[in-house]
């Protein structure tokens, strides 16, 4: 064999073995891009949807709190202000539930979704009431009708929290020895 032959027949081989490379590097590539579009596609929009449900959540309860002081000091300009913000609220946590319905892969995921749908459309209904009761200085009826709905609402059917808010570590601090008497 001539030594240009085996020169080709080398360059032939390393040629061919840069192709696979090439052409397994690329089918490599593609994999990974289409396993970063699901990742940055969908479950990294899941965290985001749920901490903005969360945050509407509870921007919507403090605004129905914002409510009740100019509620008692008469402040109608305040209070038609603060009641417009619960409807804000509300119309983000809607928004966020509508794009984490599709994101979900589980049944339990679903059902807490679900759950978490209805229990902010009968809280809907109660700040509506709140809403309406305010406006009208009707504190009595307001702690008679809406203490017991918030009450049973925040419950749930098994009894655990659904709407509240996390509950802060206790500290023990000792102030007694501070404040003995001499």
């Amino acid at each position: 064999m001539k030594v240009s032959t085996k020169l080709y027949g080398s360059v032939g081989v390393q040629a061919a073995t840069g192709m696979l490379a090439a052409g397994a590097a690329i089918w490599c590539l593609r994999t990974l891009g289409e396993e970063l579009n699901i990742a940055t596609g969908k479950t990294a929009v899941k965290p985001g949807l749920v901490d903005t449900a969360d945050a509407g959540a509870r921007e919507m309860v403090a605004a129905l709190r914002g409510m009740f002081p100019f509620a008692g000091i008469r402040n109608q300009a305040e209070l038609d202000a603060c009641a417009l913000r619960p409807e804000a609220a509300f119309k983000r946590v809607d928004e966020a539930i509508t794009g984490l319905g599709p994101l979900l892969v589980t049944e339990e995921g679903r059902r807490g979704l679900d759950k978490l749908e209805s229990t902010m459309g009968e809280f809907q209904k109660v700040s509506a009431d709140y809403v309406r009761l305010c406006r009208e200085s009707r504190f009595e009826q307001l702690a008679a009708d809406i203490v017991p709905k918030v009450t049973t609402l925040n419950s749930g059917e098994s009894g655990e929290p659904v709407l509240a808010a996390p509950k802060a570590p206790k500290v023990a601090f000792p102030l007694e020895e501070h404040f003995r008497e001499s």
